[in-house]
């Protein structure tokens, strides 16, 4: 059973609007700042956050917010990342040929490459913004794992060139 409290909530729902709002802007501010910082400050459209109530309809308007596709020089760089990688990797897996998971690794690396085109072209055909962000924060992902992948090589035993 639902305490009155909670009763008194529901029934209030409609004089409680400068709460509403107030609350709102809370967590529209902080998600807005945590997106900021991953560098999304635009991805979404956060209107309507919070609660609702005939009083303020136009503030519950949403917000039209486009992603934007990943720009060329992100893509220029995310390719060249991954292809770092598959020198590194592959020159390794040359001067170590009994290093199977050297090896291994060199053999696979192309796939790395052909994520990050893939992710490329699927964030600038879309239209939709949600996806558009989701292959772009995936994007982002595959770079840092080719950037990851390539300084972890001289831990491996593997020279820098």
């Amino acid at each position: 059973m639902s305490s009155p409290g909670a009763r008194r909530r529901v029934a209030g729902r409609g004089r409680a609007s400068g709460r509403c709002a107030e609350l709102r802007g809370i967590v529209v501010g902080a998600v807005v700042g945590a997106l900021a910082a991953l560098g999304f400050a635009g991805a979404l459209g956060l209107g309507g956050v919070g609660c609702s109530s005939s009083d303020d309809s136009e503030t519950n308007a949403p917000v039209v917010a486009t992603v934007e596709p990943v720009a060329e020089t992100e893509g220029d760089r995310a390719r060249a990342a991954c292809r770092d990688y598959i020198d590194a990797v592959c020159a390794c897996a040359e001067a170590r040929p009994k290093d199977a998971d050297i090896q291994a690794d060199c053999d696979m690396a192309g796939a790395k490459l052909s994520g990050v085109k893939m992710l490329l072209e699927l964030n600038r055909s879309t239209a939709a913004d949600d996806e558009r962000a989701k292959s772009a924060h995936t994007l982002r992902r595959y770079v840092r794992s080719c950037i990851e992948a390539r300084n972890a090589l001289a831990v491996r035993g593997c020279p820098r060139e």
